[in-house]
């Protein structure tokens, strides 16, 4: 087998034995050999500028590859789709994309669902496997244009309950892509104060501590605050005085038991104390019974006078 053969080979079984003409070209053959290639049936044409290597399997995964392959670099499969491939619904199984250069949709099935996007960040594509998708914060931001609110409901559910995301990090992606050319943007808004998880203090616990606080007489804080670091998203803490990098999360008799949660937890707590901050945890007992202790700890946070 010549170079080029292994070449073309090597995309071949990355790409689901699909390759595009520009990749065909960049291993060395000219438009006359691929044509001479299509022609004996070596290579068989998907779409433009699209082929499929003969005997290659047909399915779902090579359709996926296919529009990747026709919308060009920098597209990813999203919406309906990306949701299917990442467990958030069950979907049929559709070709959803979206790219940020129009595409004539002449040669491709009626199916397909092509959307255009002219801000297309890369920190919205995420790999799975060999196909390009949008992630799961930019794929529950994007679903509402799709399917209906309480659709976009079950897949936030699912994604949180799944741990693909947590509520800090999709409150900040949808703060960020939220806007003009996001339809979908204000359907997950909607869910997301459905859902009593938009950017604000409102359990019982958190509720609690706010009035210790204020009855103690220190400054109050801003609640469901998200902290960045140079221009990168940390987490989101229940209260934060960022003046005194001092930050204070208040946990429930459920809180993250399991051995994945209390892992995701140390890593956000490391994120917090590199970026410099003071992280405080108290619990709903201590909230009942160590109340007055709270205050002096908070107090020496401060910097003030834990007796005062």
């Amino acid at each position: 087998m010549s170079s080029t053969e292994q070449v073309v080979a090597s995309f071949a079984s990355r790409q689901h034995g699909l390759i595009s003409r520009a990749q065909l070209l960049d291993t060395g053959l000219s438009d006359a050999k691929i044509a001479h290639r299509l022609s004996t049936g070596h290579l068989e044409r998907v779409f433009r500028g699209v082929y499929r290597i003969a005997g290659s399997q047909q399915n779902w995964s090579a359709d996926l590859m296919a529009a990747l392959l026709y919308c060009g670099p920098g597209s990813a499969l999203s919406h309906r789709t990306a949701a299917r491939l990442h467990g958030l619904l069950r979907l049929p199984e559709l070709v959803e994309i979206c790219t940020p250069r129009r595409r004539r949709a002449r040669d491709l099935p009626e199916s397909w669902v092509i959307h255009t996007s002219i801000v297309f960040p890369r920190a919205d594509l995420i790999p799975i496997g060999s196909l390009t998708c949008t992630t799961v914060e930019r794929t529950l931001i994007d679903l509402g244009a799709a399917v209906s609110k309480r659709r976009v409901g079950h897949a936030v559910e699912e994604a949180l309950r799944s741990e693909q995301t947590d509520l800090g990090l999709l409150s900040y992606v949808h703060q960020r892509r939220r806007g003009r050319g996001r339809r979908g943007a204000g359907v997950l808004a909607e869910v997301l104060e459905d859902l009593s998880i938009a950017p604000r203090t409102d359990s019982p616990l958190e509720r609690d501590f706010l009035e210790l606080i204020r009855r103690g007489g220190i400054p109050e804080p801003l609640t469901q605050y998200v902290i960045e670091a140079e221009a990168l998203f940390i987490a989101r803490v229940d209260f934060a005085w960022p003046a005194h990098l001092l930050v204070v999360e208040v946990d429930g008799h459920s809180y993250h038991s399991t051995r994945d949660q209390r892992s995701h937890d140390a890593a956000r707590q490391n994120r917090l104390v590199a970026a410099g901050y003071t992280v405080l945890r108290f619990t709903s007992d201590q909230l009942r019974t160590d109340r007055l202790e709270i205050l002096k700890t908070v107090k020496r946070g401060l910097g003030m006078d834990p007796f005062l």
